[in-house]
C-alpha cells in the first residue's frame, strides 16, 4: 500500500490520468445505462399457461392443473408454485429460488410437461416460458362516438406504426375484444343435413387451408407446390362447400348459417370521459430506453392524426417519461443542492484548498461509479440517483481524514511537499481502509434481500458500495499527490484563502474552545465513570424504544410510491350482467367529480385541476398491472369493473394521491351487491395491505373458518374493504349421462363435445389476420342457446338419428366455483384487507391474527392451517433474511475490527455503538411524524457503517497514544478531543448530504425520506452518543484489561499461594488423625 502511495505522489502525471480516465470512461459508461423509473426486476419464475376452450374451472383443475403440479412439484430449485384454474385457462406460475439458472428450471418445466399424456384434445399446446416483467411507459387512447370496429382498426394502425419503428420490441391493443368469426347454423337445418356442429366445424376446417405440398426438382431450377384455399374474411366462408343435395348440387356454408365477421360477443369495453375507447399500450423491453421510446409513440400519434375517422381524438394518457424526467430533475437537484452544502461547511472547517480537492473527489468517485454500474449492468433510475444523494456525505469522510491528516503533517513542518503527502496519507491509510471496508460490509446485506423489494432496494446499497470503492481509490491514489503542492504560506493579496481562511480560523477557535472547556470534562467524567455513563446510554436507548410500543412511530413494511393515478376496482357477484357491473362502475366514475371539489375547497383551485382524465373499463383492467401476478381469469369478467383517475402532476400538485383516493371512496360510498371494492393509488405495490392464506383437506371447514376469520378483522381498528373468495361461485347445468343413452352408444364424450359445440362453439379454423389470430367458430344461433329447456330439448346424434338431451342425460342446476386458486397442490382461499396508516399497520394487523385471534379459530378448525400471502409474504422472507444477513455482516465487520486493532475484545468498544444510532433515527420518524419502513431500516443499516467508521478512527488514535506510553485516561480523553474536529465534520457533511431530501416537499420523494431521516437525525445523535460512549467502553476495556493481566500475574500468584497453604493444612490435619 505504501509503495502504491508513494508512486502516485510522486508521479502527477499518474495521478492525472486516473482521475481523467474515471471521468471519460464514466462519462462514455453513462450514455450506455439504460434509463428507467425503478430498478430492473427479475422475477425468477416461469409462467406456464394451457389454454382449454369451453371447459369450466372445475375441469380445469382436474385436467391441467393437477397433472402439471404432479410433474413439477419434485423438481429441485422450486420455491413455490401457484396455479389459479378459471374458465377456459389454466395459468401455473412456478418461482424458483434466486440462486438457480431460470433458463435451464425453463427447460426442465418444459420437459416436464411435454411429457404429460393425460391433457384432453380440446386443450391446446401448452405456452411454458420465462416469467419477465416489463414497463408501461405509454397509453395512447383512441375515443369517440363510433363503433368499436372502427376504433380497433384505427389502434391497429396506430399499433403497427409503432411496432415498425426500430427499438420498439412490444405494442398491445387492449381494452377492446377480438376478432372472431361466427357462423350461425339453426337445429333443424343440421338436422336436415345429417351433420353435428363438431363435423360441420371439421368440415370448414377442412376446406379452408393452405398446405404444402414439397417441391419439384428440375434441372434448372426448384418449383414450390403448394394448395390455396384459406379464407380469411367472413364472406369468402359463405362459398364453402358442407353438403350436397340428393341431386348432387353444392350445399355452401352461406345457404344454412349466418356468418359474422366482427367482435367477439365479450363483455369487454373501454370509455374514456364518457366516449367509447381502445388502448394502445407500449412497454419497455429489455435494454430499450424511455426516451428514445417515447418520441417515436409521439411522433407516430402526430403522423395518424391527418388519417384519423371524424370525431375520433387519441390522447397519450399515460408517458412514464414526464414523470421520469421530473423524478431524475427533482433528485439530482437536491443531490446538487447536497453538494453545495457539503462543500460551505467543508469552507468553515478545512483548508479551502483541501476543501476543493475534496469536493473534486466527489465527482471522480461519482463518474467512476458509473464505470461499475455499466459493467454490473445497473440502470440510472430513481433508486439508484438516491443512493448517490445518501453517498454525498458518507464518501466526503475518507477524503476528509486523508486530506486533513496531510495538511497537519504540513502545518507541523517536520515534512514538506510529496514527503508530507506520503507521510500525512499512509499514517491513516490503515485505519481508513478498515473504516471504508467496515461501511460496505454494512451496506452489504442489502445487496442480497431476496425476492422483488430486495432487487429494489438493492440498486441502492450497489451504487453506495461502488462509490466508497472509487472514493477509496481517489483518496488513496489521487488527492495526496494533489494536495502534496499546498504549503503553508500566507495567501496572496488577490486569492479566494483571504475570505475563506479568516472564516476556517474563526470556525476553528471556536470548536477548539468548545472541545477543551466543554467536550473535554464532559469526556473526562465518562472515563472515570464508565458504567454509568453506559447505564444511561442504554436508558436514552430503551425509552427510545417506547415510541414503537406505544405506536407513536408505527413499522410500514414498505411506504407507497406516489404517482399521478388512482385507480378502483369493483368485483360483483359472478352472476352479475353486463348491466349491473356497468351501473355500478358509471357510480364510482361520478364520485369522481365530488372528490375533485373536496381536494380542490382547501387548496382554493379550481376542481378542473385536480383531474385530467377517466379511464374506466368492463371486463379487464387496461392499466399497469403487477409483475408476476397469476392471471385471476380466462378473459374478460362480466362482473368486474375498473376506473383509472388521473390526478394533477405530482411535480406541481399540492396535495397527496392517496387524499384523493380517500376522497373518491368516500364519495362512492357502499355499492350494493359488491363484493369487492378497492381502490389504488401506489404506483409500486398495489397490493392488499393484509394478506392471509388458508389451506386444509376438508374445504368446508376451511370456508368456515375463513368467514370466522373475516368477522373478527372487521372488528380490528383501521381496517377497511376487508374480503375474501369463500363465494366465487356461479351456477352452472350439470350434465350427466344416462344409461338409456350408454345403450345408444353415446359416451360421455360424444355428449360433451356436442353440447359445447352448441353453445360455446365448435372451432373451424384459425386465421391469421393483422398481427392477431381469428377463430372461426361454429355454434347454434343465439335464440336456441338463452334457457334451460332448450338445452334438455337439444338433440344428439345418435348413430340412426337424433334424440334429445333429456332422453340420455339428466340436467341439473348447480353451483360451481368460478376461479380455484391452488398454491403448492393444495386450493387455497384468501382473506385481504386494507390499513388505515393513520391508526394501524399492517404488520400489527397481522401480529394480532396470529398472536389473538386465529389461536381461538384453530381450536375449531385444527387441520385448518393459516399463511401469509401477497406483499406480506414478500415481508417475512425480507426481513428474515435482512436480519440473518445483518448478523453476517457484523461479523465481518468484528472480524475487520479485530484485525485493525490486533485485538479480539477492543471490536466490541466499536460494536456496542450501532444500537445507538437507533436513538436519533427514531425520534427522527416522530418528530417529522412518518412511518419506520423497509427504507427506513436502510438507512439504519447505512448509519452502522458510518458510525463504525467515526468510532474505529479514534480507538485507532487511543491505541497510538497508549503504545507511546501516555497514561490510559488522559490518551483516551487527548484522542476523544482531538478526534472530534474531523468526527464532527464527517457527521455534519454525512447529515447535510440528505438534508434537501429531508425537506423536499414533492410527493415524487416522500418514499425515500425515512432512509434520510435514518442516516441524517441518525447521525447526528450517534455522534453525540458516539463522543461519550466510546471513551466510557474504552476505559471500561481498560480497567477489564487491566484486571485480566492481575489475575494471569499477581493475582495467579496469590491464589497459587492460597492453594498450597490450603493444601497444607489439609495434609497436617489428616497427620494428626492418623
Amino acid at each position: 500500500m505504501r509503495s502504491l502511495i508513494a508512486f502516485f505522489i510522486n508521479n502527477r502525471v499518474a495521478a492525472n490520468m486516473l482521475a481523467i480516465f474515471l471521468v471519460l470512461v464514466g462519462y462514455f459508461a453513462s450514455t450506455t445505462l439504460v434509463v428507467r423509473l425503478f430498478p430492473d426486476i427479475n422475477l425468477y419464475s416461469v409462467n406456464i399457461t394451457v389454454p382449454y376452450p369451453g371447459a369450466t374451472p372445475e375441469e380445469v383443475e382436474e385436467a391441467i392443473v393437477e397433472p402439471i403440479e404432479e410433474r413439477i412439484s419434485g423438481l429441485e430449485g422450486v420455491r413455490k408454485y401457484s396455479a389459479v384454474a378459471a374458465e377456459n385457462v389454466a395459468n401455473i406460475v412456478v418461482e424458483l429460488y434466486e440462486s438457480e439458472d431460470v433458463n435451464e428450471l425453463t427447460n426442465d418445466i418444459r420437459t416436464e410437461v411435454s411429457q404429460i399424456t393425460v391433457f384432453p384434445e380440446e386443450a391446446e399446446e401448452p405456452q411454458i416460458g420465462e416469467l419477465e416483467s416489463s414497463e408501461l411507459i405509454a397509453q395512447v387512447v383512441l375515443s369517440g362516438p363510433v363503433d368499436t370496429v372502427t376504433l380497433k382498426k384505427t389502434a391497429q394502425t396506430l399499433r403497427n406504426r409503432i411496432a415498425g419503428r426500430e427499438g420498439v420490441s412490444r405494442v398491445d391493443v387492449v381494452g377492446v375484444p377480438e376478432y372472431l368469426i361466427e357462423i350461425e347454423v339453426s337445429e333443424p337445418r343440421m338436422q336436415a343435413l345429417g351433420l353435428s356442429l363438431p363435423q360441420l366445424a371439421d368440415t370448414i376446417g377442412r376446406e379452408s387451408l393452405d398446405l404444402s405440398g414439397g417441391e419439384i426438382e428440375g434441372l434448372n431450377r426448384r418449383t414450390l407446390v403448394r394448395t390455396l384455399g384459406e379464407n380469411e374474411i367472413g364472406e369468402e366462408f359463405r362459398e364453402v362447400v358442407v353438403a350436397s343435395t340428393a341431386a348432387g348440387s353444392p350445399i355452401r356454408l352461406g345457404a344454412i348459417a349466418d356468418i359474422n365477421d366482427g367482435l367477439a360477443d365479450s363483455p369487454l369495453e373501454t370509455n374514456y370521459d364518457e366516449r367509447p375507447a381502445v388502448v394502445v399500450n407500449v412497454y419497455r423491453v429489455g435494454a430499450e430506453k424511455v426516451f428514445s421510446l417515447i418520441e417515436a409513440v409521439r411522433e407516430e400519434v402526430e403522423r395518424l392524426q391527418p388519417d384519423l375517422p371524424p370525431a375520433v381524438e387519441t390522447v397519450i394518457w399515460r408517458d412514464q417519461s414526464l414523470d421520469l424526467q421530473s423524478r431524475i430533475d427533482l433528485l439530482v437537484r437536491n443531490a446538487i443542492i447536497g453538494l453545495i452544502l457539503v462543500t460551505a461547511i467543508l469552507l468553515l472547517f478545512l483548508d479551502v484548498r483541501i476543501a476543493f480537492w475534496v469536493a473534486v473527489g466527489v465527482g471522480i468517485s461519482f463518474a467512476g461509479s458509473l464505470i461499475l454500474m455499466a459493467l454490473f449492468g445497473i440502470s440510472i433510475n430513481q433508486l439508484t440517483l438516491f443512493g448517490f444523494i445518501l453517498a454525498i456525505g458518507i464518501v466526503v469522510d475518507d477524503a476528509i481524514v486523508v486530506g486533513e491528516n496531510i495538511y497537519t503533517t504540513l502545518e507541523e513542518g517536520e515534512h514538506k511537499g510529496a514527503r508530507a503527502a506520503l507521510v500525512g496519507a499512509y499514517r491513516v491509510a490503515r485505519p481508513v481502509l478498515f473504516a471504508i471496508s467496515t461501511t460496505i460490509c454494512a451496506f452489504l446485506p442489502l445487496l442480497f434481500l431476496p425476492g422483488q423489494f430486495g432487487q429494489f432496494l438493492g440498486a441502492i446499497a450497489a451504487v453506495v458500495i461502488f462509490v466508497l470503492l472509487l472514493s477509496l481509490t481517489e483518496s488513496f491514489f489521487i488527492l495526496p499527490q494533489h494536495v502534496s503542492h499546498i504549503d503553508g504560506s500566507p495567501p496572496p493579496r488577490i486569492s479566494v484563502r483571504r475570505f475563506t481562511d479568516p472564516l476556517k480560523d474563526w470556525t476553528t477557535k471556536r470548536l477548539d474552545r468548545f472541545s477543551t472547556e466543554r467536550l473535554g470534562p464532559a469526556i473526562t467524567w465518562c472515563v472515570k465513570f464508565p458504567l454509568t455513563t453506559l447505564m444511561i446510554a442504554f436508558g436514552a436507548l430503551f425509552a427510545t424504544f417506547t415510541l414503537m410500543s406505544t405506536s407513536i412511530v408505527k413499522f410500514d413494511f414498505f411506504p407507497e410510491v406516489e404517482g399521478n393515478y388512482v385507480t378502483a376496482t369493483v368485483v360483483l357477484a359472478e352472476s352479475a350482467s353486463d348491466a349491473e357491473t356497468r351501473r355500478a362502475t358509471r357510480q364510482i366514475v361520478d364520485a369522481v367529480a365530488a372528490a375533485s371539489e373536496k381536494i380542490a375547497g382547501p387548496l382554493k383551485t379550481d376542481p378542473e385541476d385536480i383531474v385530467e382524465g377517466t379511464l374506466w373499463s368492463i371486463g379487464q383492467a387496461v392499466g399497469d398491472e403487477a409483475p408476476g401476478a397469476v392471471a385471476a381469469s380466462g378473459g374478460p369478467a362480466a362482473n368486474a369493473g375498473y376506473a383509472i383517475v388521473k390526478i394533477q402532476d405530482a411535480a406541481v400538485r399540492k396535495f397527496k394521491a392517496v387524499d384523493f383516493e380517500q376522497a373518491w371512496r368516500e364519495a362512492t360510498g357502499d355499492l350494493p351487491g359488491a363484493q369487492e371494492l378497492t381502490f389504488s393509488s401506489d404506483l409500486v405495490g398495489g397490493g392488499a395491505d393484509v394478506t392471509l392464506e388458508l389451506t386444509g383437506p376438508n374445504e368446508e371447514n376451511v370456508r368456515a373458518a375463513l368467514g370466522r376469520l373475516r368477522e373478527e378483522v372487521v372488528k380490528l381498528p383501521g381496517t377497511y374493504a376487508v374480503r375474501d373468495d369463500r363465494f366465487r361461485t356461479t351456477e352452472e347445468f350439470q350434465i350427466r349421462l344416462l344409461p338409456t343413452g350408454r345403450s345408444l352408444g353415446l359416451t360421455n364424450a360424444d355428449v360433451a363435445s356436442q353440447v359445447r359445440a352448441a353453445y360455446f362453439g365448435a372451432e373451424a379454423v384459425r386465421v391469421q389476420r393483422d398481427r392477431e389470430e381469428v377463430e372461426v367458430r361454429v355454434r347454434y344461433s343465439e335464440a336456441e342457446r338463452q334457457t334451460v329447456e332448450t338445452i334438455r330439448n337439444q338433440r344428439i346424434r345418435v348413430a340412426d338419428g337424433y334424440v334429445p338431451l333429456s332422453q340420455v342425460a339428466t340436467v341439473e342446476v348447480g353451483e360451481a366455483p368460478s376461479v380455484i386458486n391452488r398454491e403448492n397442490g393444495a386450493r387455497v382461499y384468501t382473506l385481504r384487507a386494507d390499513v388505515d396508516l393513520n391508526i394501524s399497520t399492517g404488520g400489527a394487523i397481522t401480529s394480532a391474527v396470529f398472536q389473538r385471534i386465529w389461536p381461538e379459530i384453530q381450536e375449531d378448525y385444527p387441520n385448518v392451517s393459516i399463511g401469509y400471502g401477497g406483499d406480506q409474504e414478500e415481508e417475512a422472507r425480507s426481513m428474515s433474511a435482512l436480519g440473518r444477513n445483518f448478523l453476517i455482516a457484523m461479523f465481518a465487520i468484528y472480524t475487520l475490527l479485530a484485525l485493525s486493532f490486533g485485538s479480539y475484545t477492543q471490536p466490541l468498544i466499536v460494536l456496542v455503538l450501532i444500537p445507538f444510532g437507533l436513538i436519533g433515527a427514531l425520534w427522527g420518524h416522530a418528530l417529522l411524524g412518518i412511518n419506520l419502513t423497509l427504507l427506513s431500516l436502510f438507512g439504519i443499516i447505512g448509519l452502522s457503517g458510518v458510525i463504525i467508521n467515526d468510532a474505529l478512527l479514534m480507538v485507532d488514535y487511543i491505541n497510538e497514544a497508549l503504545e507511546k506510553g501516555v497514561e490510559r485516561g488522559k490518551a483516551i480523553v487527548d484522542s476523544a478531543v482531538g478526534r472530534f474536529r474531523p468526527i464532527i465534520l464527517t457527521s455534519v457533511t454525512t447529515f447535510l448530504g440528505v438534508t434537501p431530501i429531508i425537506s423536499e416537499q414533492s410527493v415524487q420523494a416522500a418514499f425515500l425520506v425515512p432512509t434520510a431521516v435514518s442516516l441524517g437525525f441518525g447521525i447526528l445523535f450517534g455522534t453525540f452518543i458516539l463522543m461519550l460512549v466510546v471513551p466510557a467502553a474504552a476505559s471500561l476495556h481498560g480497567i477489564a484489561h487491566d484486571n485480566a493481566r492481575w489475575l494471569k500475574t499477581k493475582g495467579g500468584e496469590a491464589v497459587r499461594r492460597t492453594v498450597h497453604k490450603v493444601r497444607g493444612k489439609e495434609k497436617t490435619d489428616l497427620s494428626r488423625l492418623r
